[in-house]
């Protein structure tokens, strides 16, 4: 990579932090609107724009509201209740983000949890976590696997992506 190539990355990376923070001002811990609804919002007012740019896909608003929403529906299918905790150990990518969304729109309580974590680090966040459901994305199978001997008890999965052991 050449150096303007550089540059342009850099500005364009500054230039997405600003927006970012630009739209996210208002932003309160006791709000009455959350980002899901900021989110469903900007689907409606600019549909076809950009929400996500991950590597070479682009997620417009809309993609993103629907992928949330699918998410959420999965959440009520399965019974889970306002204020349970799913925990996330999904690699990073727009169904990363759908997922959290979703289960925000749930009411559910999303547990974001560090990928690169194994072994007992893993299980303890897992265990910390309180989670009884657990989405577990296809590439990350290996480092839950490194987990389950230190879990009192197991979360239920839910595999994205691929096989699920445990």
């Amino acid at each position: 990579m050449g150096l303007s190539e550089a540059v342009n990355r850099e500005a364009t990376y500054i230039a997405a932090v600003a927006r970012t923070l630009m739209l996210t001002h208002g932003v309160r811990p006791d709000a009455k609107v959350t980002i899901a609804d900021w989110t469903e919002r900007w689907a409606r007012e600019r549909p076809t724009s950009p929400a996500i740019l991950h590597e070479e896909r682009i997620v417009s608003w809309v993609e993103l509201d629907a992928g949330a929403n699918r998410f959420a529906r999965w959440a009520q299918a399965a019974g889970l209740r306002k204020g349970e905790v799913v925990t996330l150990l999904m690699e990073n990518r727009p169904e990363y983000v759908m997922a959290w969304l979703g289960l925000l729109k749930a009411g559910v309580v999303g547990a974001l949890v560090n990928t690169n974590l194994t072994g007992q680090a893993l299980s303890h966040s897992i265990t910390i976590a309180g989670a009884k459901h657990l989405i577990l994305s296809g590439e990350l199978v290996a480092n839950y696997n490194t987990a389950l001997a230190g879990l009192e008890s197991r979360p239920k999965l839910w595999a994205t992506g691929g096989a699920c052991a445990g």
